[in-house]
């Protein structure tokens, strides 16, 4: 295959990309996403870009680019959803262009197109952009800035601006937009025993910098905040994932592997045949191209010592989709061009049985989870399986095959994933048109949202404009009263009752079932359990019963 026939590559990056667009203005979902999309919000309305804020109090879990960014968004498009997933949107842009310019650097141009092709079609970048959190964010910028360093090896005058790049992403998520570069330059240092490699970068320089860049924001949040909040960001809020309690969210030893094996669809096991691969070639001592060394180190440090933290997300482990794209794109170049042994023959057939997978996954969720309304949806999945099986049937070579018939089954599931999926689940997350309805009812006026025995949720402040307070007794409720009498409330059905008996007049206005679709289980998801696992919501006014 001629090394110059590269636009089936392209055509097929920009029919995923197309994908990326379908439910961009789906409704926000809880938990992250929502406070992301509320802090930039309120950026907005209170005009101060400096110091965050969420549910109208002070923020300091995150640093401020995604929010900058968002609110950049709202300026420009207005509160609309879409508006907050159009950053990540570009920054996957940005991600697969880095992820094309190092496959290039390190290797050739067929290489960085298969490597692109790979970042944006694994599950996990159209995940990102869906469910809009920090990662995209930070993944672009990190990525850029590896690119940009790497670049800088040979023309330092490109060294400047990836330090720079490298200060966006550390304020976007913070000192792990340093550490993940650092350890795959220093591990791709040390395998080749050159230290005039880290003398090209001139780090201290680049790190002055960097810091020159961010120290501002921190310094300014510390002398408004207090000293506490810059070592909170800065320091626990990134290291206190390793040993701090109030951020053990969980995970098994092996959460790490079987996140990364469906983040990598529907590439995983290419991916697994690469490291089996190199490791057996190390044992042989046969030493991988600078390119592989590089993008191995930059996959592997990270994700040991990521596995080693107490507090595991599935979002952290994303951070390293690039490396593995790159490797799987080398890998795919040179199976294009040189064929494929006996044993890689048997795993490029095995693929043929994945690429179905995500097909018949999208079958079963429509007759046993969410059954479409309308004919569209099966359309579009008919349509993609016709592709498929025509493909399929053609007599192109096996290895362009096998990543056509890959990227069409992705693509079909990104446009059903977003474009009805998604949207059917997230029916169940009412705060949306709880929020509306209360903004309309208010007509422009602002108060405080009650919750009473139920918490506090991003979305509905994000869709109310107004502060949401929880309380949990009528003592609570009756100081908000003196102020704002009535009041709109949120509560669970059970708790109207007891309001009702303790005094207190209430009006609902609309009831819903809900559901916290960020942890979805089978009872959920199986439609003729899922009454079982709502929780009917109430909005309305609360007022004490005139005596």
């Amino acid at each position: 295959m001629g090394k110059n026939n590269y636009a089936w590559i392209i055509v097929l990056i920009a029919f995923l990309v197309a994908g990326y667009f379908t439910g961009i203005n789906a409704y926000i979902q809880e938990v992250d996403p929502a406070t992301y999309a509320e802090v930039s919000r309120e950026m907005v309305e209170s005009h101060d870009y400096i110091y965050l804020h969420d549910n109208y109090r002070q923020y300091l879990d995150k640093p401020p680019v995604t929010m900058w960014l968002i609110a950049a968004c709202y300026k420009i498009f207005g509160i609309k959803n879409y508006a907050v997933r159009i950053p990540s949107l570009v920054m996957a842009l940005a991600a697969i262009l880095s992820v094309y310019w190092l496959g290039t650097m390190l290797w050739n141009k067929q290489a960085g197109l298969l490597s692109a092709l790979i970042m944006a079609s694994s599950a996990a970048s159209r995940l990102m952009i869906q469910d809009p959190k920090i990662d995209m964010v930070l993944i672009g910028f990190m990525t850029l800035s590896v690119a940009l360093l790497y670049r800088g090896l040979s023309d330092p005058r490109y060294l400047w601006p990836g330090y720079a790049v490298m200060a966006f992403a550390f304020l976007t998520k913070g000192p792990i937009s340093i550490g993940i570069p650092a350890l795959a330059f220093g591990a791709y240092a040390f395998w080749k025993k050159d230290s005039s490699l880290i003398k090209r970068l001139k780090p201290v320089r680049g790190l002055l910098l960097t810091a020159a860049l961010i120290l501002p924001w921190y310094t300014a949040v510390a002398l408004r905040r207090g000293d506490y909040s810059a070592y909170f960001m800065l320091f626990k809020q990134s290291f206190g994932r390793f040993y701090a309690k109030q951020f053990n969210y969980g995970g098994d030893d092996l959460f790490y592997i079987h996140t990364f094996a469906w983040a990598f669809l529907p590439w995983t096991l290419f991916f697994i045949t690469i490291l089996v691969q190199r490791f057996i070639n190390w044992r042989n001592k046969t030493r991988p191209d600078d390119g592989e060394v590089f993008t191995l180190w930059w996959w592997i440090l990270p994700f040991v010592i990521l596995s080693l933290a107490i507090s595991k997300l599935p979002q952290y482990i994303f951070w390293i989709l690039p490396p593995a794209a790159l490797l799987t794109g080398r890998w795919l170049d040179e199976k294009l061009d040189k064929g494929l042994s006996k044993h890689e023959n048997t795993i490029f057939s095995v693929q043929y049985v994945i690429v179905f997978l995500p097909l018949l996954f999208l079958a079963i969720l429509f007759i046993l989870s969410f059954p479409p309304e309308t004919l569209l949806p099966w359309l579009v999945l008919g349509a993609g399986l016709f592709v498929v099986l025509i493909v399929l049937f053609t007599g192109i070579q096996k290895v362009k095959k096998v990543i056509v018939l890959s990227v069409i089954s992705m693509v079909t599931f990104d446009v059903l994933f977003g474009g009805y999926l998604y949207p059917a689940v997230l029916k169940y997350q009412p705060f949306q048109i709880f929020g509306k309805q209360i903004r309309e009812l208010a007509g422009g006026k602002k108060s405080v949202i009650l919750s009473y025995q139920y918490g506090e949720r991003g979305t509905l402040n994000y869709y109310s404009r107004m502060p949401v307070r929880k309380v949990d007794t009528a003592q609570e409720v009756d100081q908000y009263l003196k102020t704002q009498n009535p009041s709109f409330f949120i509560t669970t059905n059970n708790q109207i009752k007891k309001l009702e008996g303790m005094g207190y007049d209430i009006d609902v206005i609309n009831t819903l079932p809900f559901y916290p679709t960020s942890r979805m289980d089978m009872s959920f998801i199986l439609k003729w359990d899922r009454n079982t696992s709502l929780t009917p919501l109430s909005i309305g006014t609360i007022s004490r019963q005139k005596r």
